[in-house]
């Protein structure tokens, strides 16, 4: 489980530049299996306490990959690492100038996610979550089209986030807050400025904090981050 709520990527309205950061591939992409791997969801579960906390916070990006490997390698059936990948990558997305890196990170935070998913290990408890990252992704990469042009692939992207959104039914406060800022976003990326405000004080009154420049752009005040 992700104990810490992350932030809403939101390209089109925060960009920032971070070289070097593209060649990160995780272990279990190279078909390897580690002569360490001894199935030991202890040990995995310990190295994952401190990636969440690193995702969280950013951390330095070697030591987050090292950490999400450290605890495949320790329970390569375990669906934690996987999805914390997904995340390292919207990370790394979010780090990037709108371009086709941005978007093969995100087709990659995408793939990782259902890999996660789809792993015998998986909670289903955890499906709100993780389909809220998922369309957090898609909504990205719709952001990330409309800034460099493409409408039409935009449309698509924003359309699979908003299938996915509609898929979900947030039991909790903090998913209920979380699900009503991706919907937000995802209505202001469409160009729908009247849902779009709407879902934004609906997730200020779950107890979201969104952006104050977002809520400039919805005429909303008050909540601001």
């Amino acid at each position: 489980m992700n104990p810490y709520a992350l932030p809403i990527l939101c390209i089109a309205l925060c960009i920032h530049c971070l070289t070097g950061c593209y060649s990160y591939q995780p272990i279990f992409e190279k078909n390897i299996i580690p002569a360490t791997a001894r199935h030991s969801a202890q040990e995995s579960h310990a190295h994952m306490v401190f990636a969440w906390r690193g995702l969280r916070d950013e951390e330095n990006l070697d030591v987050l990959s090292s950490r999400l490997d450290q605890a495949w390698s320790h329970d390569p059936g375990y669906y934690e690492p996987v999805w914390g990948w997904g995340i390292f990558r919207l990370l790394q997305a979010g780090h990037t100038k709108p371009s086709s890196t941005v978007i093969r990170h995100l087709n990659d935070s995408i793939r990782y996610f259902y890999m996660a998913r789809n792993m015998k290990s998986f909670p289903e408890e955890e499906r709100a979550n993780l389909d809220m990252d998922i369309a957090n992704s898609y909504n990205a990469m719709g952001a990330c089209y409309i800034q460099m042009g493409n409408q039409t692939y935009a449309d698509t992207a924003l359309d699979c986030a908003s299938s996915i959104l509609n898929e979900i039914n947030p039991k909790t406060k903090i998913e209920s807050a979380r699900y009503f800022e991706l919907l937000a976003y995802n209505k202001f990326y469409k160009g729908n400025i009247e849902d779009a405000k709407a879902a934004a004080t609906r997730a200020l009154d779950e107890g979201a904090m969104l952006s104050e420049y977002f809520l400039s752009k919805l005429s909303i005040e008050g909540h601001a981050k």
